[in-house]
């Protein structure tokens, strides 16, 4: 399987809806690693993708991220990295220790106890030229 071109497609397709933060800092309140988590399984749901769901938990934090063959493609690692261009990493489990995350669990699914922070939709902004709405005075 190319976990790669799996992650690549999903950004291309969802960038063009979503400000998926790609070259910018990580921001918890705009999609965080839920919705990626939640998004990107019903994508590869869609796609006849083998998908799971790795869950981290410690002391302080919890993080999520999408799972195919004990590959982890982590859309939110920015927030560990500090990198605003690692727009997303392809890792294993036992990289998260670096991170403080001794434990991990494997879901089958995204929990409906997850907090969800949405990316902000790309709306398209309608150009208005002065100049198409001219109308003449009557009274010159």
């Amino acid at each position: 399987m190319d976990i790669k071109k799996y992650a690549d497609d999903f950004i291309s397709e969802y960038s063009k809806k979503y400000d998926l933060r790609l070259g910018k800092s990580f921001d918890k309140e705009k999609a965080n690693c839920s919705w990626f988590t939640n998004v990107f399984c019903d994508w590869a749901k869609e796609n006849k993708l083998p998908v799971k769901v790795v869950y981290f938990d410690s002391d302080e934090e919890s993080h999520t991220a999408p799972i195919i063959d004990g590959k982890i493609i982590d859309f939110t690692i920015k927030q560990f990295t500090k990198n605003p261009n690692d727009d997303y990493k392809i890792t294993k489990p036992e990289d998260y220790k670096k991170y403080g995350y001794d434990k991990s669990e494997i879901l089958d699914k995204v929990p409906s106890w997850f907090t969800i922070r949405k990316a902000d939709k790309i709306t398209e902004r309608l150009i208005i030229r002065y100049d198409q709405f001219q109308t003449k005075n009557p009274l010159n």
